[in-house]
């Protein structure tokens, strides 16, 4: 069996938001638990998986002290620091990306 071919995935790159299908189809195929390096998580990509997780919150959880909490962006900042000001702070969620193609 060949090694998989995948390259390096970045769930928050432009290019993947702008077109992550190819990604997804590749994450299917070759890698359907895919850990996110950078991130410290992984991204499952098969509805199965993503079913198993959801119905086991004692093993999977969004308690991660170290998930990216990065800046709005610039055009946004300043509407987003209006809402925080209003008493909405930040809220840790379950991240799950589950998609079919």
């Amino acid at each position: 069996m060949a090694a998989p071919t995948l390259p390096h995935v970045d769930p928050h790159s432009d290019s993947f938001h702008q077109n992550p299908y190819p990604q997804y189809a590749a994450l299917r195929h070759e890698a359907p638990v895919y850990w996110v390096e950078d991130e410290g998580w992984c991204i499952v990509s098969t509805m199965e998986l993503c079913r198993e997780v959801l119905r086991n919150p004692e093993l999977f959880s969004n308690t991660n002290p170290e998930a990216r909490r990065s800046e709005p962006p610039a055009e946004v900042a300043e509407e987003v620091a209006a809402i925080r000001a209003q008493g909405f702070s930040y809220v840790p969620a379950l991240n799950l990306w589950c998609f079919t193609t």
